[in-house]
């Protein structure tokens, strides 16, 4: 449950977190506030698999305009 997790120390309000979770129709309380409102993995895992596209792409254009100049003449 996200709510009340706050970026950094959590809430300093005496609440019921489990019965707000319960209410709001979450699964479960949060533990760790930073895992809840801090979860950025999925977005350094998108970025990587980009990037790592954008250097094959980048090599096979290297590959073909070097293949294609006079010297090699394959393409």
């Amino acid at each position: 449950m996200p709510l009340g997790s706050g970026a950094l120390a959590g809430n300093p309000f005496p609440i019921d977190r489990s019965r707000l979770a319960g209410d709001l129709g979450f699964s479960s309380v949060s533990h760790n506030s930073m895992q809840a409102v801090g979860d950025r993995d999925f977005i350094a895992e998108f970025l990587f698999w980009a990037s790592l596209c954008a250097v094959h792409l980048s090599r096979l254009s290297e590959d073909l305009i070097l293949f294609s100049t006079q010297e090699f003449g394959f393409v």
